[in-house]
Order: structure tokens, then C-alpha cells, then sequence
């Protein structure tokens, strides 16, 4: 629970810093109507034909629709123009749907960050809109990162609830340019010479084949960065 709540504070801070104001003024989608384990492509056009510009996971929220009017219907189907991410491109209307719990808890952050920013009794603004992070239950010394390595574009990484290629169910198909795993203490090498660890991503825990992902130092320095001066 510290970590999914920690996690979350951390990726909200990194996605609000590209898309906050935007995603309050066009209300948050996440993706709905794909399996678990499945993904849904980002088209670079809106066409099933062009190339995919990344693998949204089938339990992704964030999905932002960037322009008002960015929407096409071809062969009946309809197309919009979205954001996930630092990606942009096309996914199909159906497998769209609006996360009103993050639409609001997105109000809420710039409301409260506004609010702190425009507060001249608070000096240093660098934890406007960042939750207070002082309940000792969730306090957290240290989390390290990681990013996924070694993943071609458009294509994904499986998460699995057991160490092993062939183990397990499929929790989460994490995409090529992924960042912000955290690492837990767990690894396992397995017959092959193969070492799995044990990681969060996602909302979910399970575990990767280490050799796709690496230990990203810019996020956990920036994740201990902001911990420290906001807890």
C-alpha cells in the first residue's frame, strides 16, 4: 500500500508537469474494452494500417484528448487524437472511456497548487500540489527506478504474477518506453541463467525478466528529491 500510494504521488507529479491544465480542460480518459495483458496501439494515424507509436496498457488512465475538434470518423469508425504520456497519436472512440475519478482528483491538485502558488505566505513553492507525505506508515527511505531497455518501439514487456517466460498470467504488457518501475527487493534466477525481479508498475506487482529493464538514476534521484523536501 506505501508503495501505491507513494508511486502515485510521484507519477502524478511527473504527468501533471506535462499535462495538467490540459487534462482539466478536457476531461482524463482511460482505456477500457482490452484484456488484461493486452494493449491498445497508438496509431500515428488514424488508420489500424500505420505505424504504432506505443502499446497503451489495458489499465492506463491519463489518456488525454489534446485537441477539441482532433477526431475523424473513417469506415465508420471513429478516431481521436489523444496524449498518453510524452506519445501522441490515434486510438479508436471505443476503447475509450472517461475517468472521472482522475478528472477530479486532477481539479483538485491545480486548485490546491494554485492556491499555494498564489500564497505569499509559503516561500518556497517547490511542493505546491504535492501531497504531504508525513504519515509514518508510508514513509519510504529510499525506492529505486527503473526504465525498460532493449524493448523496440510500439511493442511491449510482459509483467508476470510468477518468475519465468512461460509463468504465470500476463498482469500488465508494459510498453517500450516505460519508466518509473519500482523496484522491490525480490529476484530469482531461474535454470536458464535468466534473473527476474520482483517489481511495481502499473498498479500492479509481479515480476520481468531483468535483462529489459535498468536502473534509471535521473528518476530515483528525482523521486528521493522530491520525497525529502515533501514529506
Amino acid at each position: 500500500m506505501r508503495y501505491t500510494r507513494l508511486l502515485y504521488l510521484l507519477l502524478f507529479t511527473f504527468f501533471a508537469s506535462l499535462s495538467l491544465n490540459v487534462a482539466v480542460a478536457n476531461d482524463i480518459y482511460k482505456v477500457t474494452h482490452i484484456g488484461q495483458g493486452n494493449s491498445l496501439k497508438l496509431h500515428a494515424y488514424p488508420a489500424t494500417h500505420s505505424r504504432v507509436v506505443v502499446a497503451i496498457p489495458h489499465n492506463a488512465s491519463w489518456v488525454i484528448k489534446r485537441e477539441k475538434h482532433a477526431q475523424r470518423k473513417i469506415g465508420g469508425v471513429l478516431w481521436h487524437k489523444v496524449t498518453w504520456q510524452a506519445h501522441q497519436g490515434w486510438v479508436q472512440d471505443k476503447y475509450l472511456s472517461k475517468d472521472i475519478a482522475s478528472t477530479r482528483r486532477a481539479k483538485e491538485h491545480l486548485n490546491a497548487r494554485q492556491q499555494c502558488l498564489a500564497d505569499n505566505t509559503i516561500i518556497d513553492k517547490t511542493c505546491c500540489g504535492y501531497a504531504n507525505n508525513r504519515n509514518k506508515a508510508f514513509a519510504v527511505k529510499h525506492i529505486d527506478m527503473y526504465a525498460v531497455k532493449g524493448v523496440a518501439k510500439g511493442k511491449t514487456i510482459p509483467l508476470r504474477s510468477e518468475p519465468g517466460q512461460w509463468k504465470g498470467k500476463v498482469l500488465v504488457a508494459i510498453p517500450h518506453s516505460a519508466k518509473w518501475i519500482v523496484g522491490l527487493a525480490k529476484e530469482q534466477r531461474m535454470p536458464n541463467g535468466e534473473i527476474w525481479k520482483q517489481v511495481r508498475w502499473g498498479a500492479k506487482t509481479g515480476w520481468i525478466n531483468k535483462k529489459y529493464i535498468h536502473f534509471d538514476e535521473i528518476s530515483t534521484a528525482q523521486g528521493e528529491k522530491r520525497r525529502s523536501q515533501c514529506r
